[in-house]
């Protein structure tokens, strides 16, 4: 893959591996003086730097040389407000969205980001209060465009806690054929009638099968001309270890990361004529 030396890479790691276990090591050894604290700060921003560095290099080019029109924003996320548009989650108390990338696959246009969404939590035993923020869903969250407009919002559950209770009550309750997948999710629609057009025996066999490929809570919501699809599996794709080494299965297991986008496009048929404007 062009665009970035791995072994230029791989020798800068070392190198920053090997400052970053010295400056925490002397940070803690001397941690009760301020001198400590410069070193433990030190080793982090060696840390921060050279992922940040990896990432410009390597996840720009594998997302450049995989999608059609690929582009990867580091920095860059979902806003609440577009993830509360799936209606799948209550509002957080805080949200965390990066890693972000967009491109197209047999014309679908797609974004796709980490996502976190977090609760605040207070405990009291009436002498102390513990504040803590917990993570209520962590993992990778999907946006598709497609040309056709199906003027209706579809939701398909398999989550069952921190939902948005709100939003659950201005859609119908609907079911499907499928006493088993009746089981597995639950589904929200303004339109019962659409439910059976889009929902065929085929693609209830799909989603059942993609749940199963993808351990973790799968959501997915089909929105007018858009489809989300949340993914609870705790999987950020673009994490590097500076403790290990920089090799080729490195950068394959971030490239198959990815594969999760094709599949759902072609396993949801968003690339047939049944998503296209007639």
């Amino acid at each position: 893959m062009s665009n970035f030396n791995i072994e230029e890479l791989e020798r800068k790691r070392a190198e920053v591996h090997a400052a970053y276990k010295k400056d925490m090591l002397i940070g803690c050894l001397t941690v009760i003086f301020l001198v400590g604290i410069f070193f433990i700060i030190r080793a982090s921003n060696r840390m921060s730097k050279f992922k940040a560095e990896f990432k410009d290099q390597v996840g720009k080019a594998v997302v450049e040389n995989k999608f059609v029109d690929g582009q990867y924003f580091p920095k860059g996320g979902f806003s609440w407000a577009e993830i509360k548009d799936a209606g799948f989650y209550k509002d957080p108390d805080r949200h965390v969205s990066r890693d972000k990338i967009s491109g197209k696959i047999d014309d679908v246009k797609f974004e796709m980001s980490y996502v976190e969404l977090i609760e605040k939590r207070v405990r009291s035993n009436g002498k102390t209060t513990t504040v803590e923020y917990i993570p209520y869903f962590k993992g990778r969250w999907f946006v598709f465009d497609f040309e056709k407009n199906l003027n209706q919002k579809i939701l398909i559950m398999s989550g069952r806690r921190f939902v948005n209770h709100h939003l659950r009550e201005k859609l119908q309750k609907a079911e499907t054929e499928s006493i088993e997948f009746s089981k597995q999710f639950k589904i929200f629609t303004t339109d019962q009638h659409k439910v059976f057009y889009l929902l065929t025996p085929a693609v209830i066999e799909t989603i059942k099968a993609l749940d199963k490929k993808y351990p973790g809570a799968m959501n997915i919501a089909f929105i007018n001309g858009r489809v989300h699809v949340s993914l609870y599996d705790k999987n950020y794709y673009m994490r590097v270890r500076i403790n290990k080494p920089l090799t080729k299965e490195v950068i394959d297991g971030i490239c198959s990361n990815l594969n999760v986008v094709e599949d759902l496009i072609h396993e949801l048929k968003l690339n047939t004529q049944k998503f296209k404007d007639s």
